[in-house]
């Protein structure tokens, strides 16, 4: 990984970022450079199971929002 990115690179599920489950990542290249700017998470089927999961439980309390409520989840997202 380079020091050009400072945001997040993990995998978002269940309101917050972390590692792929087994730990794999790729890079994302600079198409100008081909230099590498940042290794991300590469998500697996077990990933992707837990962000379904994730999704899952947040259904009920995500439909119940007013307008304008769901910042309170969402704003935390938007400012990473």
């Amino acid at each position: 990984m380079t020091d050009s990115f400072t945001g997040p690179s993990g995998l978002f599920i269940d309101g917050g970022f972390r590692h792929a489950s087994d730990g794999s990542v790729f890079p994302v290249e600079d198409p100008a450079t081909g230099k590498t700017i940042v290794d991300v998470a590469n998500g697996s089927v077990v990933d992707g199971l837990a962000a379904a999961e994730a999704a899952h439980r947040a259904l009920v309390p995500w439909g119940a929002c007013t307008p304008g409520s769901e910042l309170k989840f969402s704003g935390p997202v938007l400012k990473s």
